[in-house]
């Protein structure tokens, strides 16, 4: 699947969530979600052999860490999640780790360094695949560290319905929980 074709949909559903929510007259969903509920996953899930080893972190799940030059693109691959980093999304090299903390909970954390490369000109896609390979009503939501909450992100099903897609502008924690999609 190329990466336009999903960027393109997936930003202007972006730009009609954030037009349409300030002020729908039956009310906008709440983009904060307090105590978020995760998707759970059916069984732990294994390294696939896609993208770089998994290894074992200071945690109890799989952590992934790619050397990924941001003029040429690249993946990274561990668990229930998937980051798809387009060409440009940034400039030079930046060492990108995807880490999902407990295998049977589809919540993960994104980092790069340096930081400086936290920021992208294109956005980066972050897909979860959910245990039961059907993205219907199952949405994105990343942790806000400077409001100590959780959002609703802009996600949608992939084209065959068994993944959920969302853009990123950077990284943070993020993880798939049930809810409206779209919001």
């Amino acid at each position: 699947m190329s990466i336009r074709r999903v960027v393109r949909p997936l930003l202007a559903l972006v730009l009609a969530s954030l037009a349409g929510c300030t002020a729908s007259p039956v009310g906008a969903p709440r983009l904060t979600v307090e105590n978020p509920e995760f998707v759970r996953a059916q069984t732990v899930p294994q390294d696939d052999g896609v993208g770089p080893t998994a290894s074992e972190s200071g945690s109890d799940g799989p952590t992934a860490s790619r050397v990924i030059d941001g003029r040429k693109g690249g993946v990274v691959d561990v668990g229930a999640f998937r980051v798809q980093v387009p060409p440009g999304a940034f400039e030079g090299s930046a060492t990108i780790t995807l880490e999902q903390p407990d295998p049977a909970v589809l919540r993960c954390a994104l980092s790069i360094a340096p930081e400086s490369a936290n920021f992208f000109k294109v956005p980066v896609l972050l897909i979860a695949r959910p245990p039961d390979r059907n993205a219907i009503g199952k949405v994105m939501v990343w942790y806000d560290p400077s409001a100590a909450t959780w959002r609703r992100i802009a996600s949608l099903p992939s084209a065959d319905v068994q993944e959920v897609i969302a853009p990123l502008t950077h990284f943070s924690d993020y993880g798939l929980i049930l809810g409206r999609a779209g919001w």
